[in-house]
């Protein structure tokens, strides 16, 4: 990951009662920096999931930041929760059909650029990158 030289596009602390006016926070920044329709709902989903996974499983709050550099739409979600089992990690690690629950990285890693996960027991650090299609 690229040094951050970029001002913020947005840096907020979040919770449960938060994630909702912070997707559409993401919605608007992704719209203007760039993104509509399908690129733009899937940048709010892959987020989306992870501040999610966040609140619950990573303490029930973090915190987000958002930046633009080039072409890429840089996030980075930080939790102090207990860290992420090593098993959930791995890049091949898909939910079976039907199963509830366990989609969120895996979602992450399929729709952006870059996922890149830090995790310990004193908590997570995720940075995430999404194109910004020059078309």
């Amino acid at each position: 990951m690229a040094a951050q030289a970029q001002p913020d596009l947005v840096r907020r602390a979040f919770d449960a009662t938060s994630l909702a006016p912070l997707r559409h926070e993401l919605s608007h920044q992704g719209e203007e920096s760039g993104l509509t329709d399908l690129m733009l709902a899937r940048f709010v989903l892959a987020v989306n999931e992870i501040t999610t996974n966040a609140v619950r499983h990573g303490g029930g709050h973090g915190q987000f930041r958002m930046w633009r550099e080039g072409d890429l739409l840089w996030c980075e979600v930080v939790d102090h929760g207990r860290g992420i089992p090593r098993a959930r990690l791995t890049t091949s690690h898909r939910p079976g059909p039907g199963h509830i629950g366990g989609w969120g990285l895996w979602l992450a890693r399929q729709i952006c650029s870059t996922l890149r996960i830090d995790t310990g027991s004193d908590g997570t650090r995720v940075f995430l990158s999404y194109r910004i299609s020059t078309v």
